[in-house]
């Protein structure tokens, strides 16, 4: 499973999501509009991330980065406001 993710970083050079590799372990927990840490970047710094929609596929053909951690169980931001 795959998260499309919107990081939480104040630069205007990143105003796009970017999938992520949802492990197992959180696969049955993650839902959209819930929040996750992610490895962002050349130096894989920890980030907090927004999960705006859940896929079993995805068109990146790169190394895939994990989520770190699901950070709430219950969606912080509602789908209608990701739209």
């Amino acid at each position: 499973m795959y998260a499309n993710v919107i990081v939480n970083v104040t630069s205007s050079n990143v105003d796009v999501s970017f999938d992520y590799l949802v492990p197992d372990e959180i696969s049955s927990l993650i839902k959209v509009g819930t929040r996750v840490k992610v490895p962002f970047g050349q130096g894989n710094r920890t980030i907090m991330g927004y999960v705006v929609s859940l896929s079993d596929s995805t068109n990146y053909s790169g190394e895939m980065k994990e989520i770190i951690e699901l950070v709430d169980l219950i969606p912080v931001i509602s789908e209608k406001k990701i739209q």
